[in-house]
């Protein structure tokens, strides 16, 4: 009898281990699914997400349009356009533009300015480097830029600000040493500036052994056969 009891004990406790057991495998099984659902439905939101990303519609820039295009003015664009896009809008090019010095496909920025030559403009100006592109600071002073026969020109970021204008002032001294001087230049360097020729040249010295010195560049409009236009094409390339 006592022999009994004791197998009805250990028949009660091993099946009790069983159930404790059974319940903790479903448990696991059960949690370890659960996990697994959660972590599948993560990465579906991430990919939606992604997806709906890269749906956004992209920024909108302004770009300024300048020269030999039929409608100059500002343009709104997205931020994947490029410069073809932006001269479409403005009209398209007039049939004397010249454009070999621009790269058509270049993307575009905010605050770009694109300057459209005629063939006579270009070929008529004294560049002084090749460079596609040039950049200012701050400000849209771009006389410069167009004098060198640049057509690509956009704002530097301000964080560069004092690199660049160190850099501005040796191209400032560069460029004033590259002047000729039009009280001491002799009549062949006197020619080397676009515009003046053989007769203008002996003009110029003519007119300085006559009066003396120039005083400043704008007399030398003074002398016979240079006037208001010519000055204008030839002020950033003389001195005194």
């Amino acid at each position: 009898m006592q022999n009994v009891k004791v197998e009805r004990i250990i028949i009660i406790f091993l099946f009790f281990i069983i159930v404790c057991e059974s319940f903790g495998l479903y448990y696991f099984y059960s949690k370890a699914g659960q996990d697994d659902g959660i972590s599948e439905e993560t990465e579906i939101l991430k990919s939606i997400e992604k997806e709906e990303d890269s749906f956004a519609e992209p920024a909108r820039i302004y770009v300024d349009v300048k020269g030999a295009v039929n409608s100059p003015g500002v343009y709104e664009v997205n931020e994947n356009s490029i410069i073809n896009d932006v001269i479409a809008l403005a009209g398209g090019l007039k049939s004397n533009s010249y454009t070999n010095n621009i790269n058509l496909s270049k993307k575009l920025n905010d605050e770009m300015v694109i300057y459209v030559y005629t063939k006579y403009e270009y070929n008529n100006l004294k560049k002084a480097n090749t460079n596609e592109s040039c950049q200012i600071i701050n400000k849209y002073e771009i006389s410069e830029c167009l004098n060198n026969g640049i057509s690509v020109i956009e704002p530097n970021s301000p964080s560069l600000e004092k690199d660049n204008d160190a850099a501005q002032d040796i191209k400032n001294d560069e460029v004033e040493t590259s002047k000729v001087n039009i009280n001491t230049a002799s009549k062949e360097e006197l020619m080397n500036i676009s515009g003046i020729g053989e007769s203008k040249a002996e003009g110029i010295i003519k007119y300085r052994e006559e009066h003396g010195p120039f005083s400043k560049i704008e007399d030398i409009q003074n002398v016979s056969g240079i006037g208001t236009a010519m000055y204008e094409k030839i002020k950033n390339y003389i001195t005194v």
